[in-house]
């Protein structure tokens, strides 16, 4: 999965936490007056602890294709 997926993921997830009424307030006066109630809290927290794993993932593949890329290299100057 690329990081590209993952902004998208954020924004749709946080987009549809949004659309519902259970988890936010969304106010017809001002947005200052929108908030996430309780168990949109819960769900935010939730939802971020599952995209954090998948950040985790994502950049502990790359750190390994950068780390595997660079041996390739030291190994074609060695030989």
């Amino acid at each position: 999965m690329k990081k590209d997926a993952i902004k998208d993921m954020i924004y749709g997830g946080l987009l549809e936490l949004m659309r519902n009424p259970d988890n936010y307030y969304a106010s017809s006066v001002d947005f200052k007056y929108n908030h996430f109630t309780k168990e949109g809290h819960e769900a935010v927290g939730s939802f971020v602890s599952a995209m954090c794993g998948m950040i985790h993932n994502i950049e502990a593949s790359d750190l390994d294709a950068r780390a595997k890329e660079l041996m390739l290299q030291d190994l074609k100057k060695t030989y």
